[in-house]
Order: C-alpha cells, then structure tokens, then sequence
C-alpha cells in the first residue's frame, strides 16, 4: 500500500518533532500563496518563507525556534467595501502627475531660447529678415514670407480667430498685401485659418495646394468621420480640465487643440502633383511633393532665401508615422525618402509647421539625417521581422532605435513625446499585412465579451478577479490591472467596481506617461469611466455649416450608404433621383437590400425626384431644416410622393428629414 507525500508528511510530522529532528515543511512565497488558511496558522521560517500548518505543529515549531507564528490579519484581505457598501480603491502611489521629460519637452517645444515657454507664450519668430513664423496661438504654426511686393502665408492654422489674431501680429511687422496661401497639407491646423488671409488680399490672390489636398479634406471629413472625431477627443485631451494633477497640457507637437473656432477655408486655385516652380511677390517658389504624414504633404523651397519649408514631414520629437486617432495608412517608405529629397537642398534654414526653425546648414542636414535614417530603421526591420513570422507583439519587443541614434548630438528630434514607437510598428504591420497575425486561432475568434466572460469564470469568478485587480495595481502591474477590470466590464457591463478600478488604473498609466497622446488617452478614460465626462459617439457628424458649404454635393452623397440603417432598409425597394439646379447635376440613390447605391445621372423612371439646389440639401444634413419644411417653403420641388422620400432619408443616420 502506497500513500501520498503529503498525505505520509501529515501522520509524520508529529513523530519528527518528537524526537528533534526539522520536520520538511512546504513554505513558499507569500506572494505565491493563495491567502486562505483555514482553522490553521501561519508561521514563518527564517528565510522568510511562509506555509500554513496546525495549531499544535506551529506551537511544536515555534518552541524549537523554527518558526514564528504570524497573527490571523497578517494575509486577510483587504475590505474593498465600506459598511455603507461604497467601494473603497487601493491608495494612490507617491508619483508626479506628470511624466517630468513630458514636463520639460512641454515647457521647451524646440524653443530658441530656452526660457520661453511656448505653450503659454504664443510668439512671432524671426528667422529672417524676409522670414517669421507665429509659433502657439494655434495648434499648427503660420509662416509668413516677405516679398518684394506682397506676402506669401504658408498653412494657416485651425481657425479663422486664431488666423485673425496672427495675422494683426504680422501686421505690427509689414504691411504688404497677401499675394499668396499655401496649404502645405490638409489637417484641419493647417487650412480652416485661410479666410483671416484672404481678406488682407488684393484680387490677385492665389491659394496653392496639392491636387488631392481637398479629396483629403473630404476623406477627413468622410465616411470615418464620426470615429476619428470621436477618438480625436481622447487624443487630444479636448475634454479634460485646464487644472490640476490630470490636466491637459499639450498635444505633444504644440498647445492644446481649441474646439468651437470659426472654419475659414479658402478653396485652392492653383494645384499640381510633383514640382511646380514659380514666381510669387518678386520670389522664386518650389512646391515639392514629399508624402509622409498625409499623402499630399508638400515643402515649400525659397531657393534666393535658402529656406526651406518642412511642412509636417518632421518635427522636433518622433515623427507620427502613424496616427492613434485612426486614418489612412501612412506610406513610411515613402515618408523617409521624402526627407532625403529635402536633405538634397542643403538649406541654411528650415523653418517647420509644428514647433521652432532650425538654424544652419550643419544643423538642418543632421536632423534630417538622423530623422530619416530614424524612420527607415524601424520601416526596415518590422519589414524583416514580419518576414521572419513576427507577431505585432513581438515586434515591438524586439525593435529599437540603434545607440548611434539614441546618443546623437540630436537625439532630442527623436524622442517619443507624440506618437510612440510602438504604435508606428503596428501600424506599419497593418498597413503592410493587414490584420492577421500568423495564428489560426484569430481566424474566427469568440465575442470579446463572451472571452471575457470565460476568462473571468477561470479566473474564479468576479470577485476573485477583481481581487487579483487590485493585486495588479498593489504589485504596480497597472497594465495588467487594466486588462483584468476590462475582462470584468465586459463580463459584468454594470460592474462598478471593475470601472473604478480601471480608471484607477487608467490614471496612474497617464500620469506615468511619456507622451502627451498617452497621458490624453489614459486621463480622459479615467473621467468617462468614473462619469466626469460623457463623449457622444455621434461627435463627428458633418454639421459645421463652414465644412459642409465647400464639400461638393456628390462627395457629401457619398457619405449616405455607410449612413445606412439595415434594419430600417430591410424590404426597401426605392430609387430616388436628386437633381440640383444651381450645379445642374443629377444623382440616382436605389435603396435596395439594405444599401444605397448611389450613381452620378438621373434615373430614368424614379419612384420619387426631388429638384432642389445644393444650399437647401445641405440644409438638411447639418440638422437646419426638414425635408417637409423646405418642401412648405417652396424650396424643393417633389414629382412623386414626399414621404416616400422622407421614409428612405429616415433610414440614414444623421439626416434631418
């Protein structure tokens, strides 16, 4: 008959101490026990190493000096509850609220001087005598080129008050009429200031762009609007306060972004692909194609002035090779070698559309060195690494900048204080591969919340989860504290514990950030879960009247069949025909199996026509009229039945009908 170790230890135990010999006891690490000791005792040896046994092997143990006795509240667990039921959260760790590099970079964007504080000195700098730029009224820079005649103003920031506001400054320097815009790129911080320019014009104004800048400007305000609005909010941090420990402090390329401005864009007049050279106020102009953050990124070259305009294609921080906000994949091939098409210049100045000039031909060569050799560094090796079967995960383990890089004289153009390295990676994984990873167990994966439901059943069910919580964050593993309350949300939606604690855990991560996109995240997560803020999902709509008045009436159609309700459009079979008399152009939309087809010509037998013109359409989608209000008013005319019409606009989201 054989009987088991432990089982042979217990009957023996009692004869060992007997006759003085040590018994063999299983101590462990506290931190590996699972805390529960019942109608037993802890004792704890000499290397401080802990096993819970009887009362009498304890007493046995402790009175031959192995062992001493630890008292029953030593491994209780900790109330999570008051008596009144009110959740009690772990104590909040001894950190700063802000990363103190994070700090510092804030305070200093790249300044000249490195007194200024540039989030909260807006400045005009004077890179020469022909050449300025406002750096901190907006989130995007404004530069101004003095000419012989006129001036020539590329970007223009995120509204036509902060254009107003730069260009009064501007007006303490010159009083030279505007004789050209230039959009470098078409984000919003760079275009939406252009009217306040226009109007120091003469008629002889030109606005130069790139010939897909406003397809780009249509693409951000397209089908995705609404998502990359509505995660714009945590990127930016727009919805934190303006004080205290979980401030917003920057966007990480400048001030924070100011919502609510006046759109003041003004349509180009004068596109190109490549190169264009010309002659602007007495000056030769290069506008250049350099795809890198948007794919119709230009730079502008002042050849007689040796000054180059860098656009966003860098700045000083890691560049954001890919956007946490969500858009088009970002070519990072293509980025890099559009900083060696700068390089090729040579210039004496580089002056950038976020944070501060660089000064000298040595200088602006090394910093586009190392950016480019920076940025096709990590291209090269997630391209090799996923050519050797590398996960997302393990790539980002794995890749880091070479030590050359790191400890260069300008090593600061390459610190993460916007995007993260290790977002960048995953993008570029993404946009190279797409999203599977090399493991058939991600070709058709359980629901997210019914995952989350077995893993927290494995775990020991809610409370043991929660526990292992709270172990995460005492241990400082806020990540993984993080996960678990998220597995638990997910299991239990209505789970209030599991929300307070991943906004704890959510804080602290922000605070400890090194990115100002990290810390906006991280912070604003904290206030939705704790309920201080409440985002609508339906942010991004399309209902700035400025935005939607410039967008062409068949772009702005194009949005409808992703607008389209299934369940509403289930049955549906209706073809609309749209004809607009101030563009004479003609739209059919058949509402059939749940879409929307859309086509540039009328039908030829419509079930419903309306004729209207571009103004009273538009009207509707930004929620300033109804369909049957326009319709009283004399404004559209219908041939067929009005509410045929309005039954199929009633299926699209957003839409005033």
């Amino acid at each position: 008959m054989s009987f088991g170790g432990p089982v042979v230890l217990v009957f023996l135990i009692p004869l060992i101490l007997s006759i003085g010999i040590a018994p063999i006891i299983p101590f462990s690490d506290a931190a590996e026990h699972n805390q529960i000791c019942i109608d037993k005792v802890w004792l704890e040896n000499s290397k401080g190493k802990i096993a819970c046994v009887t009362q009498a092997t304890a007493d046995q143990l402790v009175k031959r000096g192995w062992g001493t006795k630890l008292s029953d509240d030593i491994f209780a667990e900790k109330p999570t509850r008051t008596p009144t039921g009110k959740i009690i959260l772990p104590p909040y760790p001894d950190i700063p609220d802000v990363d103190p590099g994070l700090l510092a970079h804030n305070i200093n964007l790249g300044a000249i001087s490195d007194k200024i504080d540039y989030i909260n000195s807006p400045e005009v700098v004077k890179v020469t005598e022909k050449v300025y730029v406002a750096i901190g009224y907006g989130l995007g820079n404004i530069t101004m080129i003095i000419g012989d005649d006129g001036l020539i103003i590329i970007d223009t920031s995120d509204s036509y008050e902060v254009g107003k506001e730069v260009m009064s400054e501007f007006r303490k320097i010159t009083d030279l009429p505007v004789k050209a815009i230039v959009y470098t790129h078409h984000h919003a911080d760079h275009v939406f200031g252009a009217a306040a320019f226009a109007e120091e014009a003469d008629d002889d104004l030109e606005v130069y762009a790139h010939s897909t800048l406003m397809e780009g400007i249509y693409g951000e305000n397209g089908e995705t609007a609404t998502i990359v609005s509505y995660r714009g909010i945590y990127w930016m941090g727009v919805a934190l306060p303006r004080e205290g420990p979980d401030r917003v402090i920057s966007s990480g390329i400048g001030m924070p972004l100011h919502i609510g401005g006046t759109t003041g864009l003004v349509l180009p007049t004068i596109t190109f692909d490549t190169k264009l050279e010309v002659e602007v106020a007495g000056l030769t102009m290069e506008l250049i194609h350099v795809p890198s953050e948007t794919p119709n990124e230009i730079a502008v070259w002042f050849p007689e002035l040796q000054v180059l305009q860098g656009a966003e294609v860098l700045y000083k921080l890691w560049p954001n090779l890919y956007t946490i906000r969500g858009v088009l994949y970002r070519d990072v091939s293509l980025w890099y070698k559009s900083i060696e098409t700068m390089r090729e210049l040579q210039a004496e100045y580089l002056v950038l559309s976020h944070t501060y000039p660089v000064i000298g031909k040595e200088n602006v060569n090394e910093i586009l060195l190392i950016t480019h050799d920076g940025i096709q560094y990590l291209y090269d090796q997630t391209v090799r690494g996923i050519n050797k079967g590398m996960t997302p995960n393990e790539l980002v383990q794995t890749i880091k900048l070479p030590e050359s890089l790191l400890n260069s004289p300008h090593s600061d153009w390459l610190e993460e204080r916007y995007g993260e390295r290790e977002w960048h990676i995953r993008g570029i994984y993404s946009g190279l591969i797409g999203w599977y990873n090399n493991d058939v167990m991600n070709l058709h994966p359980i629901l997210f919340e019914e995952k989350s439901a077995k893993i927290v059943e494995g775990f020991g069910g809610t409370e043991k989860t929660l526990q292992m919580v709270r172990n995460a964050i005492e241990n400082e593993e806020y990540t993984w504290a993080l996960e678990l309350a998220t597995y638990v949300m997910y299991a239990e939606p209505d789970n209030e514990e599991a929300k307070l604690l991943k906004a704890f855990a959510s804080r602290v991560l922000g605070h400890q950030a090194h990115t100002a996109t990290s810390r906006n995240m991280y912070l604003t997560e904290a206030h939705v879960l704790e309920g201080k803020i409440v985002i609508d999902p339906s942010i991004g709509a399309i209902n700035d009247a400025n935005q939607v008045k410039v967008i062409p009436i068949g772009n702005l159609l194009s949005l409808i069949p992703a607008k389209l309700d299934p369940e509403k459009a289930e049955g549906v079979n209706t073809v609309v025909g749209l004809y607009f008399t101030d563009v004479d152009e003609g739209y059919t939309m058949h509402f059939r199996n749940s879409i929307a087809a859309l086509k540039g010509e009328l039908p030829e037998n419509p079930d419903v026509l309306m004729t209207t013109d571009t103004e009273t359409f538009k009207k509707h989608i930004i929620g300033e009229q109804s369909f049957r209000e326009s319709f009283e008013l004399g404004e559209i005319q219908i041939d067929g039945n009005l509410d045929d019409l309005i039954l199929v606009f009633n299926m699209i989201d957003q839409v005033t009908t």
